[in-house]
């Protein structure tokens, strides 16, 4: 039930930790450019909506948010991800890929459970928004490396009825010049990774697009593939 429902736990010190320690390992290795950050607006409420390329991506988004707002975003985020990030303000759901891949005398449970976190993320979303905060959601609803992604239209309908009166949309267009993903299995054990990373010309590049307010989701999702290369409409 709705009235049993609580904000999602966001413990800024945590929050901090996490966004400026995976920030410190990328600028180790990395140069990171952020771009048009005037874009962003100055404050919520907004949804942040990036071409999502890494498990980096995060770091990345954490600092530009934090930077230029002087808040804490919120997420919402695959189930599988670690349990920490329960800590950081993250909804968590159950993908129905994430379903059909499991044995089928386990699918009934985990359906249920995609259920009560969908019934939870309509909750916390607009609840979220109304207060003025921000949201992070990745349009394509899972991670291409370098490579075109799909935009989910189920994801843009779902992010415009949560909208309120107040909300825009902002793609972000996250571009790693690097051949490895710089927090895959093979950048970490790649012999010559660290080598690579150290290279001048590879780097981090975040472009902040002009914001968007619509309430058509197919305006939305046709604004984020013009505004990003590797994101495509169905």
């Amino acid at each position: 039930m709705q009235e049993d429902f609580k904000e999602p736990n966001q413990i800024n010190w945590i929050h901090d930790i996490i966004a400026w320690g995976g920030n410190a390992f990328l600028h180790n290795f990395y140069n990171i450019h952020y771009t048009n950050v005037q874009n962003l607006p100055e404050k919520g409420p907004f949804f942040l909506l990036p071409k999502h390329q890494s498990y980096a991506d995060i770091f990345l988004e954490q600092r530009l948010i934090v930077e230029n707002t002087d808040q804490r975003p919120y997420y919402v985020a695959k189930d599988s991800l670690p349990g920490i990030l329960d800590k950081v303000g993250v909804v968590r759901v159950t993908r129905k890929k994430d379903i059909k891949a499991l044995p089928k005398e386990e699918r009934r449970d985990a359906m249920q459970k995609a259920k009560e976190q969908l019934d939870y993320m309509n909750w916390a979303v607009p609840e979220l928004l109304q207060k003025g905060n921000i949201w992070v959601i990745h349009p394509e609803a899972t991670r291409n490396y370098k490579q075109q992604g799909i935009i989910d239209m189920d994801v843009v309908e779902r992010i415009v009825s949560y909208k309120t009166e107040d909300t825009v949309f902002v793609p972000l267009d996250i571009t790693y010049h690097t051949p490895l993903d710089p927090m895959g299995s093979r950048a970490m054990s790649h012999p010559f990774a660290k080598d690579v990373r150290a290279n001048y010309d590879y780097g981090i590049t975040l472009d902040v697009k002009y914001p968007l307010r619509t309430d058509d989701p197919k305006e939305l999702c046709e604004y984020l593939a013009d505004s990003i290369d590797l994101l495509v409409a169905k």
